[in-house]
């Protein structure tokens, strides 16, 4: 009986095709926080709840944040605090008021951010980023930790 070898012309590709029956990974859950545009960063706790950083819209042209405590096993919101700086802007692109001492427009000077959130060995949650402060929106870096057992309110 011939080998497969001698079967086999030289020039033959082998072709092989592997089928995996592994069911593909599902979400465990999806949550949609009311009144944000969008979630990053985030980071885990030791028992998998997670920590958010989200964005508020605060009208057109102004933009704050917040943290949000979710939970590992269901997303539930298990806490929310806003930080906010202190400048506030108008609605529109108007002066504030009609007269000859009118001050410029205001909008778009409110622009809060957080660009990085981490939890340290004590178990605090530590952010940074810059808020918005004063008549024309200076804006301040910001490192700040907090406990993470935050509740729903406004922070500072």
């Amino acid at each position: 009986m011939p080998s497969l070898a001698a079967l086999r012309p030289a020039s033959a590709a082998v072709l092989v095709v592997v089928i995996v029956l592994a069911p593909l990974p599902a979400s465990a859950w999806r949550v949609r926080v009311p009144h944000t545009v969008s979630a990053r960063p985030i980071a885990l706790e030791g028992n998998g709840d997670m920590f958010a950083v989200l964005g508020i819209p605060i009208g057109p042209h102004a933009a704050g944040v917040a943290v949000a405590k979710l939970a590992a096993s269901s997303g539930d919101i298990l806490g929310f605090r806003t930080i906010d700086g202190r400048s506030t802007a108008s609605q529109c692109d108007a002066p504030d008021c009609e007269g000859p001492f009118c001050g410029p427009p205001r909008a778009g000077i409110d622009q809060d951010q957080l660009t990085a959130l981490a939890i340290d060995p004590r178990g605090r949650i530590v952010i940074a980023g810059a808020l918005s402060a004063g008549p024309h929106g200076e804006r301040h870096g910001l490192v700040a930790a907090m406990s993470p057992e935050i509740r729903y309110g406004p922070g500072g």
